[in-house]
Parts: C-alpha cells; sequence; structure tokens
C-alpha cells in the first residue's frame, strides 16, 4: 500500500508530532509512506528540528513553499505530487489539506481515494464553546467541512468528543467516523541525572486561547500567596498577539520572576523531569499529545473536566479534574498536589501505568491499519 499524508505546516506540535510517530511505525510494517507539507516561507526556520527529525527517521517528504493559503498554482502542484507515485489512499490532515484535495478530487483528478484525520476544531469555537454541538452555527469552517465531506472516503477522529461534535451538529454523516486514539512510543525516559525541582509547575502548549493559559495565570496568583516560591513555566509557541497579551498581564502583575515564558523549547523532556505537576488548563481538546508526555514522564497532571482530557483521566486517580474554568478550585488543587508528596506520586504512576496499557503506538498503528484495509477494501501490505 502506497500512503501519502497531508497538512499545511506552522509548527511542530500535536499533529506534527503525529505524524513522527506513526509513520516511521507503518513504514517498518512494510506500507510505503510520504509526508507532503505545505509551508509559508516565513515559518521554515521554526521547523528546524522537525526537519531534522523527519530527516534522521528517514520519511520521504516533500515539502511545497507556498505563502498563499490556495491558489490554482498550489492545487496544480499537490495533484501533481499526487499523480507521480499511483497512491492507494492520500491521507489529509486538518482543514486546509482536506479542502485542497477535496477541489482537486472534484475538479482535475477524480480518481484519488481521500481519508482524513480529525485533530481539533475551529480553534476560535473552541476558545469560545469547548465541544458543545448546540453552539455549532454555519460558519465558514463548517462549510467547508461539509463541502469536503462528499469528497472525503472515511474519517478518524482522535477522541469521542470529536467524533460527537462532528455527527451531533450535523457536519458529517453517522457511520463514517472511526475513533482512534493517539499513541506513544514513550520516546523518552527519565534521565538518572535529572533534579526535580521543587514547586515547579510545568504548562505545556501553544500559547493561544482555546489552550487557556489566561485561566491559568489566575490560578497562579491564587497558589503564589500561599506557595510563595512556586514557579509556573508556560512553555509553548507565540502565536499572534494572545501571548504577547500573557506576557503583558504577568509583567504589569510583577509576577515575572514566578510565571515564565521560555517560549519554543526544543527539549521538552527535560522540563517534564524538572517539574513538580503538569497543568493543562485547557477549555478543550481535540486529544491532547502532552497529557500522554506528561504521562510518560511520570507526573501528576491537572486539568479542567473538559473534552477530551476528561475522555483518558480518571479523576483521582490518574490525574486530577477540576471543575470547567474554575480557577479558585484549580488553585487549591495546585497547592494540594505541591504539598502532598504522596497523593503526588500515586496519581502520577497511575498515568503511567495507563500510558502503557491503554495508549501504546502499536495500538494505534495497528487500528489505523485495520482503518486503511477497510478504506482500500483489500490488504494494507
Amino acid at each position: 500500500m502506497k500512503l501519502l499524508f497531508v497538512q499545511r505546516v506552522k509548527a511542530y506540535a500535536g499533529s506534527e508530532r503525529y505524524f513522527t510517530s506513526i509513520v516511521p511505525e507503518l513504514i517498518r510494517r512494510g506500507i510505503h509512506c510520504k509526508l507532503l507539507f505545505v509551508v509559508d516561507p516565513r515559518d521554515m526556520a521554526k521547523l528546524t528540528e522537525m526537519r531534522e527529525l523527519i530527516e534522521r527517521l528517514r520519511i520521504p517528504c516533500d515539502y511545497v513553499l507556498s505563502k498563499r493559503k490556495i491558489s490554482l498554482k498550489l492545487l496544480r502542484t499537490l495533484n501533481r505530487i499526487a499523480k507521480s507515485d499511483n497512491y492507494d489512499l492520500i491521507h489529509v490532515h486538518l482543514i486546509q489539506a482536506e479542502f485542497w484535495f477535496s477541489i482537486i478530487k472534484r475538479f482535475m483528478n477524480k480518481s484519488l481515494k481521500l481519508v482524513s484525520t480529525i485533530h481539533g476544531f475551529d480553534e476560535k469555537f473552541q476558545s469560545a464553546h469547548g465541544f458543545d454541538p448546540s453552539k455549532v452555527k454555519n460558519s465558514l469552517y463548517v462549510r467547508i467541512l461539509k463541502f469536503n465531506q462528499p469528497q472525503v472516503h472515511a474519517y478518524i477522529a482522535v477522541s469521542k468528543s470529536l467524533k460527537s461534535l462532528m455527527e451531533n451538529s450535523h457536519i458529517l454523516p453517522l457511520g463514517k467516523i472511526r475513533v482512534i486514539y493517539y499513541g506513544t512510543s514513550v520516546p523518552f525516559d527519565p534521565p538518572a541525572s535529572q533534579i526535580e525541582i521543587k514547586n515547579m509547575v510545568l504548562v505545556p502548549g501553544r500559547l493561544v486561547p482555546y489552550k487557556g493559559q489566561d485561566l491559568l495565570i489566575e490560578a497562579a496568583k491564587i497558589v503564589l500567596e500561599s506557595v510563595k516560591d512556586a514557579k509556573f513555566i508556560l512553555a509553548g509557541d507565540f502565536q499572534g498577539e494572545f501571548g504577547h497579551k500573557l506576557s503583558r498581564l504577568v509583567e504589569a502583575s510583577k509576577l515575572s520572576e514566578n510565571i515564565i515564558f521560555p517560549g519554543h523549547v526544543s527539549n521538552l523532556g527535560e522540563l517534564y523531569q524538572k517539574s513538580t505537576i503538569v497543568v493543562l488548563p485547557s477549555r478543550s481538546e481535540g486529544f491532547g499529545l502532552v497529557l500522554m508526555e506528561a504521562f510518560n514522564a511520570e507526573k501528576a497532571v491537572i486539568a479542567f473536566d473538559v473534552p477530551a482530557f476528561n475522555e483518558v483521566i480518571e479523576n483521582g486517580k490518574s490525574g486530577i479534574l477540576c471543575p470547567p474554568f474554575d480557577v479558585s478550585f484549580l488553585a487549591s488543587q495546585i497547592i494540594s498536589l505541591l504539598g502532598d508528596d504522596k497523593k503526588r506520586t500515586a496519581i502520577a504512576r497511575e498515568g503511567r501505568k495507563k500510558l502503557l496499557t491503554d495508549f501504546s503506538l502499536d495500538r494505534m498503528v495497528s487500528e489505523t491499519i485495520e482503518f486503511y484495509q477497510a478504506a482500500t477494501g483489500g490488504e494494507a501490505t
């Protein structure tokens, strides 16, 4: 089987890490895979880490440079690449790639067979409404998804919450979506020499509204009244104005020594190991690979009780779930967990155990191959 994976890439984040996780294993199992990334030339410098990793993993990859989100030239280039190697499936990721190839299939190359993975939803909608299907309106984002749907043979959703949102809002029909959770190969082990820093709270994730770092800052102000030496590390790319607003808010509150913005961190594993706990204050998540990373690092996690974290975390056992957006409750749980070594260790161990039993790379790859077999009506190798 020959697969072409397509996505517009801006940074090395969740869906991009999905590629560097699953594709080498698909190749090892005898499936021919190639990546096709469309990149704004201005973003190429931010992708050095990803490009070097793809090269080390020996994953075939083409980069198409385009400042425009869509153009006839871009569509012709993508179609030419898609036709070059007689691919059995074009596996598109995120709405832009899905839109490009829906147009290509409809007007330029009807022989293509498309499948798509749903990693998330419109970020503005997620920030305002989470995954509430009753709030879905006929926005441009929704109209594009509905335009794409007849051209896409089948979908993968990375959580039950995303599948429910798509079906209950009537964006996609019943029976066309299969849920396949992310899996991990457990990519890093705790360095023997790494020393945990007391009262260090790691908050990993891009600085965008739906990730909820503004809520975390409000909770941090409360925590610092009781735990004056607490350090909050908000590790993630500044994307748009939101991150700068957060930084100015912290400076105005004179908390810059306690709430720190290191920007993009190439070796996030070291920060996980140094941290005392991990807090994920998202308003919603398609899945949240950062949760898997925290489990892998054997760190206790606190999050809001929102999709899809509440599909993975068993409250009080493998993590702490707080009432959505209750910053006072969030602060109380941070204070409690920082001060309770025994509880923190028990939760961290349960999280790691859940990762190893339920979220393995082998499970994700096997389920994905089954999905490909169903889509092609034959063998995947």
